[in-house]
Order: C-alpha cells, then sequence, then structure tokens
C-alpha cells in the first residue's frame, strides 16, 4: 500500500477533495453529429476488483464474480460510469450522481444553548414552542416526558413546565421543522430493535401528528430569527436544512432547459425536462483466457 510523506501542516486528507470542482458550467444546445466510429481498447487490473453476482450466490453472503458464459466480465455501465466521473471532472460538466437525502448528523452531547421546550399546536393546526424547564418529581409540572433509557432498560419519567415568563413569547415553528422532527424519529426507527423504545417512538409521531404537547429540546437564534437545533430524543441527530443541490448551484445535474454540460451532450441525461439520448455505446469487457 502506498504511503505519504510526512507533513505536518496537512492535518487530515480527504479523498473526495483531490479535484476540485470547476467554477463554472458549460452548458449549450445540443448539436447533431455525422461521424461515427469506435475504439477498441484492453484493461488490465491492478487492484483487487470486486464485481458480486447476486444471481449466483455461492453462500450467506458469499457470492461469484461477475460472469456472462462462465467467463468473468466487467459490464460496459460500470466502465461507462468510471469514464463518466473522469470526463465531468476535467471538463466544465455538471455533477450527474449526487445525494439528494436529507442531511443529518449524530449528536453524542448537546451543544451549549440547547434548553428544553414544550411543542404546542394552536387550533390552526400551528406549531409553537415554549420554552420550558426540568421540574423534580412531585412538584408541579405541565407535562411528563417517558423516554427509554438504555443504560437502566426500562422506561424513564422526567418533567417539565413552561417558564412564567415565556408563556406569553412562544416561538413559531414551520412545517419543514416539524418534517424534521418526523425525520428524527424514523431514522431512530430504522436504528432500534428494543420494543419498548420502539412503541416510545410511534407515541411520540402520533402525538405530533395529532398536535398534542411533546417536550423538545432546542436552540433559538432569536437575533436571525432561526431554529439552529430541534429535536425530541435525549441525544439525538441535528437536521440541516440545507441540501447537496442547494449547495452545488449550477453543478446540479442538466435538466435540458438552459442546455446540457460536454458530459451530459456526450454521455447523455434523464433531464426534467428535455432528457437527451447518449451518443456512446460501452461493450463488456469479457477476461482473456490467459
Amino acid at each position: 500500500m502506498a504511503t505519504l510523506p510526512k507533513n505536518d501542516k496537512i492535518k487530515f486528507i480527504n479523498p473526495y477533495n483531490f479535484i476540485s470542482k470547476t467554477t463554472s458550467v458549460d452548458r449549450s444546445e445540443k448539436e447533431a453529429g455525422n461521424l461515427t466510429g469506435y475504439i477498441s481498447c484492453s484493461i488490465k487490473v491492478k487492484d483487487a476488483l470486486l464485481l458480486p453476482d447476486r444471481n449466483a450466490p455461492l453462500g450467506i453472503d458469499t457470492y461469484d464474480f461477475y460472469r456472462i458464459g462462465g467467463k468473468p466480465v466487467i459490464p460496459g455501465s460500470e466502465i461507462r460510469g468510471c469514464i463518466r466521473s473522469v470526463y465531468e471532472a476535467i471538463t466544465k460538466s455538471c455533477f450527474s450522481v449526487i445525494n439528494t437525502e436529507t442531511l443529518h448528523q449524530r449528536i453524542s452531547r448537546p451543544d451549549q444553548g440547547i434548553v428544553p421546550g414544550i411543542l404546542k399546536a394552536d387550533s390552526d393546526g400551528k406549531y409553537y414552542i415554549y420554552e420550558a424547564e426540568k421540574v423534580k418529581r412531585g412538584e408541579s409540572y405541565d407535562i411528563e416526558r417517558k423516554w427509554m433509557s438504555f443504560k437502566k432498560r426500562c422506561v424513564m419519567s422526567s418533567f417539565f413546565k413552561i417558564k412564567e415568563e415565556c408563556k406569553n413569547s412562544p416561538i413559531p415553528c414551520d412545517k419543514l421543522q416539524i418534517k424534521n422532527l418526523m425525520f428524527i424519529l424514523d431514522t431512530h426507527l430504522e436504528n432500534v430493535t428494543d420494543k419498548k423504545f420502539i412503541t416510545e417512538i410511534r407515541n411520540t409521531k402520533k402525538r405530533i401528528k395529532d398536535g398534542e404537547d411533546v417536550v423538545v429540546f432546542f436552540n433559538y437564534d432569536s437575533e436571525n430569527e432561526k431554529m439552529i437545533y430541534l429535536s425530541v430524543a435525549q441525544v439525538s441527530r441535528r437536521v440541516f436544512n440545507n441540501t447537496v443541490p442547494k449547495m452545488l448551484g449550477q453543478h446540479n445535474k442538466c435538466s435540458g432547459k438552459d442546455g446540457y454540460c460536454p458530459a451530459c451532450s456526450l454521455f447523455g441525461t434523464i433531464g426534467d425536462n428535455k432528457p437527451l439520448a447518449s451518443r456512446l455505446r460501452f461493450s463488456d469487457a469479457f477476461a482473456n483466457d490467459d
């Protein structure tokens, strides 16, 4: 394995930052061509290559290498994808494959400034958050919050009441923030197996949907009127309002509305408005008999 010389000035090297994106994307209308041809080449594998044939399992989680007619094969689609990625990097092209999922981050320790609150819905279905404080068992409270303790393996209770000075100054909570809360709960449901914990998460989801009071933890920037952190979990996740498509700007994949970048013009694209057929065809690479 290759190693890099020690450099105290470089603390970390992200493998995805070797090639920076271009400052802009060149887009133009498609042009008709009248030339055809082909390139015949060979591929020499210099490192481990994993292309499992999921239709031919050899055992539990064990698969044979992808084959056609008994011969190991690299599908043309795999070669096409590799070459397109390089072509996108060296030309002023869009990023054809991007992550459009919601961005979120695991929070092991809540940041400073995060305080408890009670999420309430009014008669019109609009949500508000009232800053609250935790009180001891036996004291007067507005809501009892139940949650699953991983250490004690049982359902615990904590008690909260709205701060007196905050009763008339609720913080509005928009639809996106409610959607993010649901996303956090759904993420937990996908990763837990304890039936009691699953029940508590589902109950919390139902209470939010029904507009019932729910305890949340939040950090609100009142000066800029911006919610920085919002969660219903004891230790949870931060959901970012920003997305990869928003950050990429004009580097998002071509839709055809403003023309096509060099890569889409050559390799084709399934545009939202005007799809474009590929001008290239990659055949499968069969292994030599030797």
